[in-house]
């Protein structure tokens, strides 16, 4: 019997990666071929449509490639790991680089093309999120090839807690909530609004990752309005759902589904009820529930925080992702195995000052303590004495010049990070010449936020601070 004619794997809802306990299967008796042997004649050609396999309107379609196929001579099928209405998703062998990836096929007929998501893939590099390595057209079907995450879906693992009835803990939920948000802040960056924020884009890898897949639907900042109307109602922001988005509030639509899926983590459920677009639209009416309310061992300032970034006025949303991870982070390091109280204000943060300019210095103490009077700063005159510091003592914020002697900013961050000095200490890089490029590297190895040295410092590192230590505002 020919093997070809047995029934592939079952169809499964991911996106990019899939269960571990999904294993490659091969054909019995069939060696990998060597490059060499690779010939048009083993290029698999994509099959044609029936009458009823509209794109429009498939219902099941037939898995394009076969295992022991070779995509462009380079990517040899292992198995079908999913599909959606436009894609499906491949486990392959690169026999060039003998690799493991994920290849991601358009369906034939289909009317997206892959080349939007491939543009915004490309354009960051993160651990939370998921990496292109390259994309072509293979037999007239685009494709791309990522990064393969070997884990499960957060939808997967939060169908089985709510068979069990075991919801997310607190750390849990806030370490989710503090990598998704660290991984779309570098999206939010580089210009992009992600729109289909959900638990079936997220993977959870046995290396503790927390990976945002599928960015087909990511969308340009300033885009037309028209383009914000879309992804899964159940996490569409009501502005989205009623295609009312303003311009440079784009990115909060985000924020809003990070916070539904927060919510859901810790209660099992979700805050507006529906799954079809009317129905969600009708629930957004009336405010989000208590979360508190739901689960009464909730940290207050953990309510607080997805009370807001459920609000169904956008102007009242967390303003930035960044303020969110910040927010998260800060309370899944106070927070402790089991939590049934408030939590505290640390007595005192400790600040270090890397500054070779003795006024500047002065002046960024200064600032700090206008926000966080009891603070503990240190002053370091260069990035090795930084690095020495960092080996004796633990900090809670950097503040980090960026044009220094000896070494620099960048410098500085990717040897601490490389010798794991930091642990949680927040970076707020301050400069009055940094470039770009450098400000993007320094995003993507570490630095929370970048401040201008200029006439605004004293405003704008006051509003960072107190988003990310929960200082009250200053008095009027």
């Amino acid at each position: 019997m020919d093997e070809r004619k047995k029934p592939g794997p079952a169809k499964i809802s991911v996106k990019h990666a899939v269960n571990t306990e999904l294993r490659p299967t091969m054909r019995p008796g069939k060696r990998r071929p060597s490059e060499s042997e690779i010939s048009p004649s083993r290029i698999p050609r994509p099959r044609r449509k029936t009458q009823r396999e509209t794109i429009e309107g498939i219902v099941a379609p037939t898995q394009i490639f076969q295992p022991s196929d070779v995509i462009d001579g380079q990517f040899e099928v292992l198995t079908l790991l999913g599909e959606g209405g436009m894609s499906q998703v491949y486990e392959a062998r690169d026999l060039r680089l003998d690799r493991r990836v994920a290849v991601k096929v358009a369906l034939p007929g289909g009317h997206t093309s892959l080349s939007r998501e491939a543009r915004s893939l490309a354009r960051f590099r993160h651990p939370s999120l998921v990496t292109l390595h390259s994309m072509g057209e293979h037999v007239g079907l685009e494709y791309l090839v990522l990064e393969r995450i070997f884990g499960v879906s957060l939808a997967k693992d939060l169908s089985g807690r709510k068979e069990r009835q075991r919801p997310f803990g607190v750390r849990e939920t806030l370490r989710i909530i503090e990598l998704l948000a660290e991984g779309l802040a570098v999206v939010h960056r580089a210009g992009l609004v992600h729109r289909d924020v959900k638990p079936g884009n997220v993977m959870l890898t046995a290396d503790e990752r927390v990976v945002l897949m599928d960015f087909g639907l990511a969308a340009t900042l300033h885009a037309e309005r028209e383009a914000f109307v879309a992804g899964s109602p159940p996490y569409m922001a009501p502005e989205s759902l009623a295609g009312t988005v303003q311009s440079g509030q784009e990115h909060l639509i985000d924020i809003f589904a990070l916070g539904v899926m927060a919510f859901e983590l810790l209660t099992l459920t979700r805050p507006f009820p529906g799954t079809e677009m009317v129905t969600v639209r009708e629930a957004h009416r009336i405010a989000a529930p208590s979360l508190k309310a739901m689960r009464p061992n909730t940290p207050q300032a953990l309510n607080d925080l997805i009370a807001q970034m459920l609000s169904i006025d956008p102007a009242q949303r967390p303003q930035t992702i960044e303020e969110v991870a910040w927010r998260a982070g800060s309370l899944r390091e106070r927070a402790k195995e089991r939590i049934s109280h408030e939590f505290e204000r640390p007595v005192a943060e400790r600040v270090l000052v890397v500054e070779d300019s003795d006024t500047i210095a002065k002046v960024l103490g200064f600032y700090v303590t206008d926000t966080l009077p009891k603070a503990d700063i240190i002053r370091a005159r260069d990035g090795l004495e930084a690095i020495e510091q960092l080996r004796t003592r633990r900090f809670d914020l950097i503040l980090l010049d960026l044009q220094m002697p000896k070494m620099n900013g960048i410098e500085f961050a990717m040897q601490a990070r490389g010798e794991r000095l930091l642990g949680r200490c927040r970076i707020i890089g301050v400069s009055a010449g940094a470039q770009s490029d450098d400000i993007q590297l320094l995003h993507e190895i570490g630095m929370q936020r970048f401040l201008r040295k200029d006439e605004a410092l004293r405003k704008n590192l006051g509003e960072t601070l107190r988003a990310m230590f929960g200082a009250p505002p200053p008095k009027e």
